[in-house]
């Protein structure tokens, strides 16, 4: 009777009973059910081991983007891996994200369209953030804050 309640238990009881350094281990070579529910860990190591795996679809890349427990290295992986840093979807979703370390956001920002790059410049991801970063990037596009009306 143990083994059938083994047996029936679901795959997001399973992961919830693992321990951290047991989830970095299984995300490099989890398919795409226990990815899907690995990406929602609030691990920021859990999330960099996700990223090494090698079957992680562009969706799934986007999503640990977006994670609010995104990461230094986990950031560093996804912008130095072209593929992803070519998507931009991807590269929107770090710069709206408020853990995106500085450098990094400055380093996106060239790469963005224009509104993306005036989004940053006027509201910024978390209202402060890169306000002077994309300011100075725009006081070098300056017909980008013509059109809006701002003054760089």
């Amino acid at each position: 009777m143990v083994e059938d309640e083994a047996a029936s238990e679901t795959l997001w009881e399973q992961l919830r009973r693992m321990t951290p350094p047991q989830k970095m281990l299984l995300a490099p070579k989890a398919d795409r059910l226990t990815r899907a529910l690995l990406v929602q860990d609030s691990d920021p190591q859990v999330l960099y081991a996700l990223l090494k795996n090698p079957r992680l679809a562009t969706d799934e890349v986007l999503r640990v983007a977006k994670s609010s427990f995104l990461s230094f290295q986990a950031a560093e992986l996804i912008l130095k891996t072209n593929p992803w840093f070519a998507n931009l979807d991807i590269r929107v979703a770090l710069i709206r994200n408020p853990k995106l370390p500085t450098p990094f956001a400055l380093r996106i920002l060239p790469t963005l369209p224009d509104n993306e790059v005036r989004f940053a410049a006027c509201r910024g991801r978390d209202g402060q953030l890169h306000f002077g970063g994309a300011r100075g990037l725009v006081s070098l596009r300056p017909e980008l804050f013509n059109r809006s009306g701002i003054v760089p």
